[in-house]
Protein backbone atom coordinates (compact mmCIF):
# COMPACT_ATOMS: atom_id res chain seq x y z
CA UNK A 1 0.00 0.00 0.00
CA UNK A 2 1.66 3.39 -0.85
CA UNK A 3 2.19 6.12 1.74
CA UNK A 4 -0.64 8.22 0.67
CA UNK A 5 -3.35 5.57 0.19
CA UNK A 6 -2.51 4.22 3.87
CA UNK A 7 -2.61 7.90 4.87
CA UNK A 8 -6.26 8.47 3.07
CA UNK A 9 -6.99 5.46 4.90
CA UNK A 10 -6.39 5.93 8.37
CA UNK A 11 -7.19 9.47 8.27
CA UNK A 12 -10.76 8.77 6.93
CA UNK A 13 -12.88 9.64 10.10
CA UNK A 14 -12.34 11.98 13.27
CA UNK A 15 -11.58 10.25 16.39
CA UNK A 16 -13.57 10.44 19.26
CA UNK A 17 -11.48 10.48 22.63
CA UNK A 18 -11.92 7.70 24.72
CA UNK A 19 -13.73 5.54 22.48
CA UNK A 20 -13.08 2.86 19.88
CA UNK A 21 -15.16 3.18 16.89
CA UNK A 22 -15.40 0.18 13.77
CA UNK A 23 -14.35 0.57 10.79
CA UNK A 24 -14.00 -1.44 7.01
CA UNK A 25 -11.04 -3.83 6.73
CA UNK A 26 -8.53 -2.45 4.06
CA UNK A 27 -8.58 -2.94 0.79
CA UNK A 28 -5.85 -5.34 0.81
CA UNK A 29 -7.76 -6.95 3.25
CA UNK A 30 -11.04 -7.72 2.14
CA UNK A 31 -10.90 -11.31 2.36
CA UNK A 32 -10.25 -10.66 5.86
CA UNK A 33 -13.09 -11.42 7.74
CA UNK A 34 -11.92 -9.50 11.12
CA UNK A 35 -12.52 -5.65 11.71
CA UNK A 36 -10.27 -3.10 13.08
CA UNK A 37 -11.01 -0.15 15.57
CA UNK A 38 -9.89 3.44 15.03
CA UNK A 39 -8.60 5.23 18.38
CA UNK A 40 -6.14 7.79 19.76
CA UNK A 41 -2.76 8.86 20.65
CA UNK A 42 -3.66 8.39 24.70
CA UNK A 43 -5.69 5.32 23.97
CA UNK A 44 -3.35 3.36 21.93
CA UNK A 45 -0.47 3.87 24.43
CA UNK A 46 -3.20 2.22 27.15
CA UNK A 47 -3.52 -0.72 24.98
CA UNK A 48 0.56 -0.79 24.57
CA UNK A 49 1.80 -4.16 26.28
CA UNK A 50 5.33 -3.53 24.89
CA UNK A 51 5.81 0.22 23.97
CA UNK A 52 9.91 1.07 24.13
CA UNK A 53 10.82 4.62 23.54
CA UNK A 54 12.50 5.79 20.56
CA UNK A 55 15.72 6.54 20.85
CA UNK A 56 16.92 10.40 20.38
CA UNK A 57 19.13 10.03 16.96
CA UNK A 58 22.93 11.03 17.73
CA UNK A 59 22.81 12.93 14.51
CA UNK A 60 19.63 14.75 15.16
CA UNK A 61 20.94 15.41 18.31
CA UNK A 62 23.65 16.70 17.65
CA UNK A 63 22.23 19.44 15.33
CA UNK A 64 19.62 19.59 17.73
CA UNK A 65 16.87 18.88 15.70
CA UNK A 66 13.64 18.89 17.43
CA UNK A 67 9.72 18.73 16.80
CA UNK A 68 6.92 16.53 16.32
CA UNK A 69 6.86 12.67 14.50
CA UNK A 70 3.25 11.63 13.46
CA UNK A 71 2.90 8.18 12.91
CA UNK A 72 0.80 6.24 11.64
CA UNK A 73 -0.01 2.61 13.16
CA UNK A 74 -1.56 -0.55 12.33
CA UNK A 75 -1.77 -4.00 14.23
CA UNK A 76 -3.08 -7.10 13.62
CA UNK A 77 -6.03 -9.22 15.94
CA UNK A 78 -3.11 -10.36 17.72
CA UNK A 79 -1.75 -7.32 18.95
CA UNK A 80 1.34 -7.29 16.52
CA UNK A 81 2.54 -4.35 14.47
CA UNK A 82 1.75 -4.56 10.84
CA UNK A 83 2.59 -1.24 9.12
CA UNK A 84 4.05 1.98 10.69
CA UNK A 85 3.77 5.52 8.26
CA UNK A 86 5.82 7.97 9.04
CA UNK A 87 3.41 11.00 8.16
CA UNK A 88 5.04 13.89 9.46
CA UNK A 89 8.98 14.04 10.78
CA UNK A 90 11.58 17.15 11.59
CA UNK A 91 14.10 15.04 9.86
CA UNK A 92 14.50 11.82 8.08
CA UNK A 93 16.81 10.58 11.83
CA UNK A 94 13.89 11.08 13.89
CA UNK A 95 11.31 9.88 11.66
CA UNK A 96 13.51 6.45 11.09
CA UNK A 97 13.92 6.03 15.03
CA UNK A 98 10.43 6.61 15.69
CA UNK A 99 9.60 3.78 12.50
CA UNK A 100 11.69 1.12 13.77
CA UNK A 101 10.66 1.37 17.87
CA UNK A 102 7.20 1.23 16.76
CA UNK A 103 7.53 -2.05 14.68
CA UNK A 104 8.44 -3.57 18.40
CA UNK A 105 5.59 -2.31 19.65
CA UNK A 106 2.82 -4.91 20.72
CA UNK A 107 -0.60 -4.30 21.73
CA UNK A 108 -3.83 -5.98 23.78
CA UNK A 109 -6.41 -6.17 21.30
CA UNK A 110 -10.09 -5.20 21.93
CA UNK A 111 -12.21 -7.35 21.24
CA UNK A 112 -10.43 -9.25 19.34
CA UNK A 113 -9.54 -7.30 16.86
CA UNK A 114 -6.86 -5.62 15.12
CA UNK A 115 -6.75 -1.67 15.69
CA UNK A 116 -5.15 1.77 14.33
CA UNK A 117 -4.03 5.11 14.98
CA UNK A 118 -1.47 7.99 15.10
CA UNK A 119 0.97 7.99 17.04
CA UNK A 120 2.98 11.10 18.16
CA UNK A 121 6.31 11.98 19.52
CA UNK A 122 7.95 15.30 20.78
CA UNK A 123 11.98 15.27 20.45
CA UNK A 124 13.06 18.18 22.96
CA UNK A 125 15.88 19.61 23.67
CA UNK A 126 16.07 20.48 27.51
CA UNK A 127 19.86 21.94 28.03
CA UNK A 128 22.10 20.25 26.33
CA UNK A 129 19.87 16.90 26.38
CA UNK A 130 17.45 15.16 24.07
CA UNK A 131 14.25 14.07 25.32
CA UNK A 132 11.75 12.23 23.71
CA UNK A 133 8.14 12.69 24.58
CA UNK A 134 4.61 11.88 24.62
CA UNK A 135 2.04 14.71 23.84
CA UNK A 136 0.98 15.05 27.88
CA UNK A 137 4.29 15.35 28.89
CA UNK A 138 5.32 17.94 26.00
CA UNK A 139 2.00 19.80 27.38
CA UNK A 140 3.55 19.50 30.92
CA UNK A 141 6.24 21.76 29.14
CA UNK A 142 4.37 23.94 27.08
CA UNK A 143 1.55 24.59 29.29
CA UNK A 144 2.31 23.73 32.77
CA UNK A 145 -0.43 22.91 34.77
CA UNK A 146 -3.38 23.25 32.43
CA UNK A 147 -6.04 20.76 32.46
CA UNK A 148 -8.56 19.71 29.87
CA UNK A 149 -11.64 20.97 30.50
CA UNK A 150 -13.63 18.23 28.12
CA UNK A 151 -16.97 20.92 28.02
CA UNK A 152 -19.97 19.85 25.82
CA UNK A 153 -21.19 21.57 22.79
CA UNK A 154 -23.95 22.60 24.22
CA UNK A 155 -22.53 24.39 27.11
CA UNK A 156 -20.12 26.49 24.89
CA UNK A 157 -21.23 29.72 23.32
CA UNK A 158 -21.21 29.96 19.40
CA UNK A 159 -18.23 30.28 17.37
CA UNK A 160 -16.97 33.37 17.34
CA UNK A 161 -16.57 34.68 13.52
CA UNK A 162 -13.99 37.23 12.53
CA UNK A 163 -13.05 38.91 9.05
CA UNK A 164 -10.24 39.21 7.52
CA UNK A 165 -9.80 42.96 8.53
CA UNK A 166 -11.13 42.00 12.37
CA UNK A 167 -7.95 39.27 12.60
CA UNK A 168 -5.44 41.81 11.24
CA UNK A 169 -6.63 44.29 13.71
CA UNK A 170 -6.20 41.88 16.38
CA UNK A 171 -3.12 40.62 15.55
CA UNK A 172 -2.16 44.28 15.55
CA UNK A 173 -2.90 44.35 19.11
CA UNK A 174 -2.15 41.20 20.59
CA UNK A 175 -0.46 37.89 20.19
CA UNK A 176 -2.44 36.21 17.66
CA UNK A 177 -1.61 32.32 16.55
CA UNK A 178 -3.33 31.40 13.27
CA UNK A 179 -4.09 27.58 12.35
CA UNK A 180 -4.50 25.87 9.65
CA UNK A 181 -6.44 22.59 10.22
CA UNK A 182 -6.51 21.17 6.49
CA UNK A 183 -4.61 18.31 5.60
CA UNK A 184 -1.13 18.66 5.15
CA UNK A 185 -0.67 18.57 1.16
CA UNK A 186 -3.05 21.22 1.20
CA UNK A 187 -1.58 23.11 3.75
CA UNK A 188 2.21 22.86 1.83
CA UNK A 189 -0.33 24.08 -1.86
CA UNK A 190 -0.47 27.49 -0.37
CA UNK A 191 -1.42 29.11 3.41
CA UNK A 192 -1.09 32.52 5.19
CA UNK A 193 2.15 33.57 6.28
CA UNK A 194 3.10 32.27 9.72
CA UNK A 195 0.33 29.89 9.69
CA UNK A 196 0.90 26.46 11.99
CA UNK A 197 -0.68 23.18 10.67
CA UNK A 198 -2.36 20.96 12.71
CA UNK A 199 -4.71 18.85 10.49
CA UNK A 200 -8.07 18.02 11.84
CA UNK A 201 -8.52 14.18 11.33
CA UNK A 202 -7.20 11.15 13.12
CA UNK A 203 -7.34 13.09 16.53
CA UNK A 204 -4.71 15.29 15.88
CA UNK A 205 -6.07 18.52 17.23
CA UNK A 206 -6.91 16.89 20.56
CA UNK A 207 -3.56 15.32 21.21
CA UNK A 208 -1.24 18.30 19.63
CA UNK A 209 -2.97 21.33 20.16
CA UNK A 210 -1.83 21.39 24.01
CA UNK A 211 1.25 19.84 23.49
CA UNK A 212 2.42 22.97 20.90
CA UNK A 213 0.34 25.68 21.39
CA UNK A 214 0.54 27.96 24.21
CA UNK A 215 -3.16 27.90 25.63
CA UNK A 216 -2.71 31.58 26.80
CA UNK A 217 -2.35 32.48 23.08
CA UNK A 218 -5.47 33.57 21.17
CA UNK A 219 -5.85 30.95 18.97
CA UNK A 220 -7.38 32.16 15.28
CA UNK A 221 -8.50 29.11 13.01
CA UNK A 222 -8.16 30.05 9.17
CA UNK A 223 -11.35 28.38 7.87
CA UNK A 224 -11.39 26.99 4.79
CA UNK A 225 -13.13 24.46 5.50
CA UNK A 226 -16.86 23.83 5.91
CA UNK A 227 -17.96 26.13 9.01
CA UNK A 228 -19.43 22.97 10.98
CA UNK A 229 -15.74 21.54 10.81
CA UNK A 230 -13.97 24.59 12.10
CA UNK A 231 -16.54 24.67 14.91
CA UNK A 232 -15.73 21.12 15.91
CA UNK A 233 -11.99 22.42 15.89
CA UNK A 234 -13.31 24.82 18.23
CA UNK A 235 -15.25 22.81 20.53
CA UNK A 236 -11.83 20.48 20.54
CA UNK A 237 -9.48 23.59 21.50
CA UNK A 238 -11.90 24.80 24.16
CA UNK A 239 -11.93 21.30 25.63
CA UNK A 240 -8.80 21.25 26.01
CA UNK A 241 -8.59 24.61 27.85
CA UNK A 242 -7.92 27.47 25.39
CA UNK A 243 -9.75 30.15 26.11
CA UNK A 244 -9.78 32.38 23.44
CA UNK A 245 -10.35 30.67 19.98
CA UNK A 246 -11.87 32.91 16.97
CA UNK A 247 -12.44 31.77 13.42
CA UNK A 248 -11.65 33.54 10.57
CA UNK A 249 -14.20 32.98 8.00
CA UNK A 250 -12.94 33.71 4.23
Amino acid sequence: MTRTAFALWLGASAVIPGTLAHVVPAADQQNDTRRRFKTGDLQLRELATVSPAPAYPPASLAKKVTGVVVAAIRFDSKGATEAVEIVQSPDADTGRAVHDTLMRWAFRPAMGMGGEGMLFFYFHMKGRDGVVLSPAQMRDVINPGAKPTHTRPEQEAPPKLITEAEFRKISALSSTLLLDIRDRETFAEGHEKGAVNIPFGSGEIIARAPAELPITRHVVIDCRDPLDLCALAVHQLTSEGFSQVSVLRR
